[in-house]
């Protein structure tokens, strides 16, 4: 039924294109907001943000004292502390 004026709330299929337009760009200068602004920001992070990293190079990470997961999985697979663990284990995966 038409609804003259003010009244008349068209549905999606029925909205302009400048109407839809806008609609997105309000929709994308959300998405881009800034949430905390810098006044709330501690002084230290202030300083960090405000620092030139121009210089800044990046180094590799020395990979050879990274091993600790396989250090451990070494050690479960080898320590005799762990014998009626790995029993109990055994039978509960041979009766299932």
């Amino acid at each position: 039924m038409y609804k003259p004026g003010a009244t008349n709330q068209a549905d999606a299929l029925t909205r302009r294109e400048q109407e839809q337009e806008s609609q997105l760009a309000a929709k994308i200068a959300l998405r881009t907001q800034t949430l905390l602004g810098p006044e709330r920001l501690d002084l230290q992070v202030q300083a960090e943000l405000e620092k030139d990293y121009e210089g800044a190079e990046i180094c590799l990470i020395e990979t050879a004292g990274l091993d600790l997961i396989d250090k451990l999985l070494q050690a479960n697979r080898t320590a005799d502390s762990l014998q009626d663990y790995w029993t109990k284990a055994e039978d509960k995966t041979e009766t299932n």
